[in-house]
C-alpha cells in the first residue's frame, strides 16, 4: 500500500495540478513537524518566520517555508479544506499559473505584514508583548478566498449544513472571523490574514482591469521549470516521446487556460484581456 501511495504522489508532482501539489506538501511536512515536542520545536524554529526583521535577515527562506507548517491537526485541516474548495474554483476561473501567483504572493504579503508589525512591537513602537514566530498557510489561503470572491462575488458554493452561499458572503465571513473577532488573540496570525486578504483583493481588482500582477513570480516559476528541464536533458542522450498521461495533462492545462480566457471574454469583452492572455490565445489559435 505504501508503494501505491508513493506512486500516486509521484504522478501528482509530475502533473499540472499545482493545487494538489501544495496540499500534499503541507500534509507531508505536517507529519514530522507534529510528532514530538522537540522535533516540532526544531521544525518551527528553522522553517517558521521569526519574531522580527532583525532575526529574519538570518532566515530569509522562512518567508516561503512558513506557509507549509501548521500547529496542530485542526489548523491544517481547516486550511486545506478551504484551499481545496476555493483554490479549485480560482484555478478553474483564471488558470493554474495565476492561482499559484495568488497563493504564493498572498502568503508572502501575509508574512511581510506580520514581520513589520512584530518588528514595531519588538522595538517598542507598538506597546504589546512580543508573540514569537508564526507558521501556517492561512494568509495564502485567505488571499485565494478573497481573490475569487472579488472576481465572481455572486457565484455560489454549497456549504455543509447551510446550502448554496454566494462567495462574497463566505469571504466576508472568513475575513471577519479570522481577523476582527477576538482581535487581542493571536495578533500575529491576524496580521498574516490581513496581508494575504489585501493581496487577494488587489490581484482581483487588477485582473478585472486587464492588468497582470505577479509577473516576476511567473518568470521565476518558468525559469525554475526550464532549469529542471535542461538538467533532465543533460542526463539523457535522446529525447523521449511524451507519454499519453503527459500529453493529456498538458492538453488539459492548456484547455483550462483557454476556457478561463473565453469565459472572461464572455463576461467582460475581449478588451478586458491582459497582453499575456491575448498572446496565449493567439498562439493557441496558430497551433490549431
Amino acid at each position: 500500500m505504501a508503494n501505491f501511495i508513493l506512486e500516486d504522489i509521484k504522478r501528482t508532482f509530475k502533473g499540472n495540478n499545482d493545487l494538489a501539489k501544495i496540499i500534499i506538501a503541507n500534509v507531508i511536512l505536517f507529519i514530522p513537524s507534529n510528532l514530538t515536542g522537540s522535533l516540532k520545536q526544531n521544525f518551527f524554529s528553522v522553517l517558521g518566520i521569526p519574531e522580527s526583521l532583525f532575526e529574519f535577515i538570518y532566515q530569509p527562506w522562512t518567508i516561503v517555508s512558513y506557509m507549509f507548517l501548521h500547529n496542530g491537526f485542526n489548523h491544517i485541516l481547516f486550511n486545506m479544506l478551504l484551499l481545496y474548495s476555493f483554490g479549485k474554483i480560482l484555478a478553474g476561473s483564471i488558470g493554474n499559473r495565476a492561482f499559484l501567483t495568488v497563493y504564493f504572493i498572498g502568503g508572502l504579503a501575509g508574512g511581510m505584514a506580520y514581520l513589520i508589525f512584530s518588528t514595531l512591537i519588538s522595538i517598542g513602537i507598538i506597546p504589546l508583548t512580543p508573540f514569537g514566530g508564526v507558521v501556517g498557510a492561512s494568509g495564502a489561503v485567505l488571499a485565494v478566498i478573497v481573490a475569487i470572491a472579488t472576481l465572481t462575488p455572486n457565484q455560489e458554493l454549497n456549504m455543509m449544513f447551510i446550502g448554496p452561499v454566494r462567495l462574497k458572503y463566505i469571504a466576508l465571513g472568513a475575513f471577519v472571523i479570522s481577523t476582527v473577532l477576538s482581535i487581542d488573540a493571536n495578533i500575529g496570525g491576524k496580521m498574516v490574514h490581513i496581508g494575504g486578504a489585501a493581496y487577494g483583493y488587489f490581484f482581483a481588482m487588477q485582473h478585472k482591469n486587464g492588468k497582470s500582477t505577479g509577473l516576476w513570480f511567473s518568470r521565476i516559476v518558468e525559469t525554475l521549470k526550464n532549469l529542471f528541464k535542461r538538467q533532465a536533458k543533460m542526463k539523457v542522450a535522446y529525447k523521449r516521446p511524451k507519454t499519453d498521461e503527459q500529453y493529456n495533462n498538458e492538453k488539459a492545462d492548456h484547455q483550462e487556460q483557454v476556457d478561463a480566457i473565453l469565459d472572461k471574454i464572455s463576461k467582460s469583452g475581449y478588451d478586458s484581456l491582459s497582453k499575456n492572455e491575448k498572446d496565449f490565445l493567439f498562439n493557441m489559435n496558430n497551433k490549431r
